[in-house]
């Protein structure tokens, strides 16, 4: 048997063999390399159906992780204890998708992103008829998901439309009657029907109706994706059991200007930009660089900076846009 050193480099080196004939090479060196793919709790990501089909016929993960690959093959789905990363609607379009297999797959499945393709209207709008029918053909895979969103017990990670997620929630929780089921641990609604989410008087009464059917037990992380907020709405009380994150930084109107997303160390600021805020945003966020839209000029936005992380930051990697037409 091979050490626990040796095994944990192994099944690394192992994750990272994406076709069954590397599979096959790897395993002829020694011993120990079977030993480390018989010990993997998720398959590799592989590049095509055979070299998945070969090694779930020679290995038994506990996790199935399809990567949103289009598998349709229900053997795969009916041997791992768990699933992640499923794209569900190939076996909606073959007929596959049946009650059997909702009730005895739904349960297994962790991993889940339901993104809207858009409302009636886009839908329609749509002039291609092939790609008409792979939309309509998403959103009734959706729909029954949604439908069947009861036996989704094993959840822990969901990314949503925000109109699905409401969808989601009267059903999963009987429009909240049932206040103890288990909710996914992490829910992310980054869109609403495929557009970015602007924080409005619609949007808000939704968020209402989503605070409203969540439990109490705030054993689940709740994030709201905000792309804007109107003027003069009011948003303070509406985020008691989510939270709402912005994917930038309006100086003038955001109120939660705590809770800006950094994706991979960029930071979107916009408005007057004082300095004070500019500080504290920057360092809470550990900002790498800056995209800035503000009428101010770079001299000025840089004057107001305090210290020398946010200077640093401000000197080396900054990227200034300024679009005085646009500002409001």
């Amino acid at each position: 048997m091979p050490s626990k050193l040796e095994m944990v480099y192994l099944m690394n080196v192992s994750m990272h063999l994406l076709h069954k004939s590397n599979l096959y090479n790897f395993l002829q060196v020694s011993h120990k390399c079977l030993s480390s793919l018989q010990a993997l709790k998720v398959n590799p990501i592989f590049g095509n159906e055979p070299s998945l089909q070969w090694f779930f016929k020679h290995f038994s993960p506990d996790t199935f992780d399809i990567n949103y690959y289009v598998y349709d093959n229900i053997k795969a789905y009916i041997q791992p204890k768990q699933i992640r990363n499923v794209d569900l609607v190939p076996l909606y379009k073959t007929g596959k998708m049946d009650d059997n297999f909702i009730k005895s797959v739904f349960p297994k499945i962790t991993r889940l992103v339901l993104f809207s393709l858009g409302d009636e209207n886009e839908i329609a709008a749509y002039t291609d008829s092939v790609e008409l029918d792979d939309v309509i053909t998403y959103s009734k895979t959706a729909d029954l998901v949604i439908q069947n969103s009861k036996y989704l017990t094993a959840l822990y990670y969901l990314n949503i439309d925000l109109d699905y997620f409401v969808r989601f929630l009267q059903n999963y929780t009987d429009n909240g009657k049932e206040k103890y089921l288990k909710l996914p641990d992490i829910v992310i609604a980054n869109n609403y029907k495929s557009d970015p989410i602007i924080l409005d008087l619609h949007i808000i009464s939704l968020l209402k109706q989503v605070e409203a059917m969540l439990p109490d037990n705030q054993r689940s992380k709740i994030y709201i994706i905000i792309d804007k907020q109107m003027d003069g709405e009011q948003t303070d009380k509406v985020f008691k059991k989510t939270m709402c994150i912005y994917t930038c930084c309006d100086t003038d109107k955001t109120l939660h200007t705590q809770n800006i997303r950094c994706e991979n160390g960029e930071l979107n600021i916009t408005g007057s930009s004082n300095g004070i805020s500019i500080n504290d945003i920057i360092e809470r966020a550990y900002a790498n660089s800056i995209i800035l839209n503000s009428r101010k000029t770079w001299q000025e936005v840089y004057g107001y900076c305090q210290n020398a992380y946010t200077k640093s930051s401000f000197q080396h990697t900054i990227y200034i846009k300024l679009d005085i037409n646009t500002m409001k």
